[in-house]
């Protein structure tokens, strides 16, 4: 009976601590864990610069506005790509923009007429006009 009284006082106290471990949560990151997040934010963020520089280099596209989910491409430079280059250029416009505003939404206008090029909703098909 003792041995019984004994072990019961063990599951109760573990439960106990089980039951404290949980409403503590999740520990808190570590400064070694905040810098690593903070650097690879940072090279995310350097590399949106250089992909953004890479797609304005071409003379393909004139302007890169992600906030506005809007890309103005020269007209006769995007109409003598290839249907797959339009395409790889609109997935890669989605990628820029996803990473800087979190929705890979975006649609390739013409730079003089406003005329919309291309579109990709980030979820769907890109659209080729």
């Amino acid at each position: 009976m003792k041995n019984i009284l004994i072990a019961i006082s063990i599951v109760a106290v573990l439960a106990l601590f089980f039951v404290v471990a949980l409403r503590q949560g999740p520990r808190p990151p570590t400064l070694a864990e905040r810098l690593d997040a903070q650097h690879k934010q940072a090279a995310q963020q350097a590399q949106i610069v250089q992909w953004k520089q890479a797609l304005l280099k071409n003379g393909v596209m004139t302007r890169i506005d992600c906030q506005a989910h809007e890309v103005q491409a020269d007209g006769l430079a995007w109409g003598l790509l290839t249907v797959n280059v339009k395409r790889e250029a609109v997935q890669a416009l989605s990628t820029v923009c996803k990473t800087e505003t979190g929705y890979g939404r975006i649609a390739v206008i013409h730079n003089r007429s406003g005329r919309k090029l291309a579109e990709y909703s980030g979820y769907s098909a890109i659209e080729l006009y």
